[in-house]
């Protein structure tokens, strides 16, 4: 998390709202009322232990004299749009899990209150640790390797599969499982007893997981009250990691859709087909009394042909003029940069050309990786594999791997770490990808999407085969559709959409399978928890 200056006499900083960037309401009055609604709700579910004259009804104006919730109940981050994200996140799971039952044998609200202590130690904990992790490292490089090595397996699997005859989906689990065994993947789901088995597994997994951690960002008198810990870590380990991340995220419908929603999320509107089309024709220009705009245009055009040399001069002027001010634009761009680059600090702990090869394969995973420099970074490789460069545009492949040999190891060393460039391009991953900023808006569409309403939202019918093909013809057709023309034709060396589209279906294939999808979801959770929890690492390897 990163911080900002505080506001008033709060001690937590508060970020400015950027809710439009994922999550644009209709107009400000609507965004307003919703968030009145949810703080309105927060109180109602997690305050009821506060004075009358400190809760709020849903939907009941304030007379301000009413408390702000960040002084009802216990900071959850450093981050007072964050915590609201997380206060509703809470209060849905609690009013849904617990309230539901709890209500049944005691009206006494404490015991919401202390499981809202809990949670509260258990994401400050949370907080401390991510504030020491390097976030471009870790997802530009380790979680990068890891799709990397997981997708070169599963081509592996597939190659191995269409060479021996034999192409179902029963193999092709049982040789990826092979290659990336798990153990709370096993055995792969080939009949009900596996199924089950397997499902058995999964929970005892996500279990561990949970009671490993919990001890790590809890303090010791959260600890003696076994109920209230049983409790929350049957939340996280079911209701968050099992059945949300596990359960829902791996589905590969599931993933074409989102990815379809946020293309057409920040697609630019497309003209409407009307302006395309030409304008009727009036009975005017059909009786021959009005002449038609071509004939106008052409009339015009002969008038205009004396002076077609004065035309030609102001045309020029302007394009020079362009020329200048985008040279100008450009130029001032990169010196900003330059000077910005200069005044960083250096890293502390900087990558060694030796170190680049091994990176994310070392072994030790308790120790966390040196910086690498951008130029050198696990996504390229990614990218690359993920979009097939070497069938598609070997050309380019082969030219990009150059360019970051020279970047990296050629003379000079200019995209070494800390290098100008270096600087530069770190400096932009921070600020525009890795931007704090976009966390409440993220929180908030994530809230919006699993929750509608702040309620848990009926339970979706999993698609037919039928409609699952339909639902990733349409985020191929999204994604072709994003692309511009001449980057297509150029990348798919065809101008047939339907190519197109079959094209990037079998690259979508690759996320088609929800049991292989969880070998993934598995390996990046486990590195996440490794690199916030490396003690959990040496605990395993004293044993």
């Amino acid at each position: 998390m990163v911080s900002v200056e505080p506001a008033n006499n709060d001690p937590r900083p508060t970020l400015s709202p950027l809710g439009g960037l994922l999550h644009a309401p209709s107009s400000d009055g609507d965004a307003q009322a919703d968030e009145r609604d949810t703080v309105a709700f927060i109180r109602q579910v997690l305050c009821s232990t506060s004075a009358p004259s400190d809760t709020l009804a849903q939907g009941e104006p304030s007379n301000g004299n009413i408390k702000p919730v960040e002084k009802l109940l216990p900071p959850l981050t450093s981050n007072n749009q964050i915590d609201t994200q997380l206060y509703a996140i809470v209060a849905i799971i609690l009013k849904q899990v617990v309230q539901s039952w709890y209500t049944k044998f005691t009206s006494d609200p404490s015991f919401v209150a202390e499981i809202v202590d809990i949670i509260a130690h258990c994401t400050r904990g949370l907080e401390e640790r991510m504030r020491d992790l390097d976030y471009a490292t870790f997802l530009l490089d380790e979680v990068s390797a890891v799709v990397d090595d997981h997708i070169k397996a599963l081509q592996l699997v597939r190659e191995a599969s269409n060479k021996g005859g034999v192409n179902n989906l029963e193999q092709t689990r049982a040789l990826f499982h092979t290659l990336r065994t798990h153990n709370a993947l096993s055995p792969e789901p080939s009949d009900d007893a596996k199924v089950a088995l397997q499902q058995e597994n999964e929970t005892v997994w996500a279990q561990l997981l949970v009671g490993a951690i919990l001890p790590l960002v809890l303090p010791p008198e959260d600890m003696s009250n076994p109920c209230l810990n049983a409790l929350v870590s049957e939340i996280l380990s079911e209701l968050i990691v099992r059945n949300a991340i596990l359960g829902r995220v791996s589905e590969p419908w599931l993933l074409w859709e989102a990815v379809t929603k946020a293309i057409h999320a920040v697609k630019p509107k497309e003209r409407a087909a009307s302006l395309d089309c030409p304008p009727p024709t009036s009975r005017l220009e059909l009786a021959g009394l009005v002449p038609s705009p071509a004939k106008r245009d052409e009339e015009v055009s002969a008038l205009l042909i004396p002076a077609s040399i004065t035309l030609w001069l102001s045309t020029m002027l302007a394009s020079m003029w362009q020329i200048a001010t985008l040279t100008w634009t450009v130029t001032s761009a990169i010196r900003s940069a330059i000077l910005a680059a200069s005044s960083t600090p250096p890293s502390h702990r900087v990558a060694t050309p030796e170190s680049w090869q091994t990176g994310c394969g070392s072994t030790d995973l308790s120790v966390f990786p040196i910086r690498r420099p951008v130029a050198s970074l696990k996504v390229w490789s990614c990218l690359g594999r993920l979009l097939s460069f070497h069938a598609h545009m070997p050309w380019l492949s082969g030219l990009l791997a150059l360019l970051q040999w020279l970047l990296t190891h050629g003379l000079g060393t200019i995209g070494c770490t800390d290098s100008t460039p270096d600087k530069i391009a770190s400096g932009f991953i921070h600020t525009k990808l890795l931007n704090p900023r976009l966390l409440p808006p993220l929180l908030q569409a994530i809230r919006d999407a699993a929750f509608p309403g702040n309620s848990f939202a009926p339970a979706r019918q999993p698609p037919s085969p039928e409609q699952t093909m339909e639902i990733k013809h349409a985020c191929a057709v999204a994604i072709v559709g994003a692309l511009p023309e001449k980057v297509r034709t150029c990348y798919f060396a065809t101008q047939d959409v339907e190519l197109m589209h079959k094209d990037v279906e079998v690259t979508l294939d690759l996320f088609a399978d929800g049991y292989i999808n969880k070998h993934l979801i598995v390996a990046i959770i486990e590195l996440l928890v490794l690199r916030l929890f490396p003690e959990l690492a040496r605990m395993e390897e004293g044993r």
